[in-house]
């Protein structure tokens, strides 16, 4: 599973102080960060634990309760190498120091599946998803990934899927000789999310369905740092929490005007707000 690239590490006196290095904010979209407060929809982050950070404040629908681990051995919930802290900053940051998520009102869920050293197993991986799949959230953030398939894996991404689940999985940072995308992030039924030298997007067609995915060019990302501070990052792991948290409020606008929707209709809708943005 690959790791995500941190860069530097800041404090929070010095956050004032540093250009904004979110690119990509509701408003660009034509949405309001407000409008999330009356309509929750639910995350799940599949990944190394629950927000460890002094600059984020648990509130109710962040609460602790919505976490869980399935590592063998009991290290509790809550993230230890800041992958996970990193990752769901850049979707619920509460403002605290400065740092607003794209969707701060979102209600949280974190499975933890990756140990202190941001290791994991393929059985924890799935048994994160199966939570997820349990709790009804809205949408699976998963920014790790594997080189090998699994048929069991695919399975309960299908399963996700089918239940209206929208699964954003990066895609991985060094996709080796055959230049795919890591598994899950390879399957149809998920929204492969990556970087390059330049940003693109597209819903490519094949006999059966269309695969989605988007590669954002590969910039700092500014995000919570484990304990205390700030950090900045790149790589695809930084990339799905990115297009997790505008999908937050394309679902939202369906449930505020309580309209059906598909998994593909959001993926078909972030293609095109993306594009949007690039022109």
């Amino acid at each position: 599973m690959h790791k995500i690239n941190f860069e530097n590490k800041f404090t929070k006196e010095i956050i004032p102080n540093l250009k904004s290095e979110i690119i990509y904010k509701p408003q660009d979209f034509g949405f309001s960060t407000d409008a999330c407060d009356t309509t929750r929809v639910k995350i799940g982050v599949v990944d190394s634990g629950a927000i460890n950070s002094k600059n984020y404040k648990f509130s109710k629908s962040h609460s602790r309760r919505r976490s869980i681990s399935f590592l063998e051995e009991n290290s509790g919930v809550y993230d230890q190498t800041g992958h996970s802290t990193a990752v769901s900053g850049i979707i619920v940051g509460s403002g605290l120091g400065g740092l607003t998520g794209l969707a701060p009102h979102a209600s949280m869920y974190f499975a933890r599946c990756l140990d202190e050293e941001n290791n994991g197993e393929l059985s924890a991986l799935m048994s994160s998803l199966l939570w997820c799949m349990i709790k009804k959230v809205d949408i699976v953030v998963i920014s790790l990934g594997l080189r090998y398939k699994s048929r069991l894996l695919h399975d309960i991404i299908k399963k996700l899927y089918e239940n209206n689940i929208c699964i954003f999985a990066s895609s991985g940072n060094d996709l080796g000789s055959t230049k795919d995308a890591e598994f899950p992030a390879r399957f149809d039924e998920a929204f492969a999310c990556g970087t390059g030298s330049s940003s693109s997007c597209s819903d490519r067609s094949s006999t059966k369905k269309k695969k989605y995915y988007l590669n954002l060019k590969n910039e700092k990302i500014m995000s919570l740092g484990l304990n205390d501070g700030f950090i900045s990052f790149s790589g695809s792991s930084s990339v799905s929490p990115i297009v997790a948290g505008v999908a937050c409020h394309i679902i939202e606008s369906y449930k505020r005007k309580k309209a059906k929707y598909s998994v593909n209709d959001v993926y078909a809708s972030l293609i095109s707000s993306f594009s949007e943005k690039q022109q």
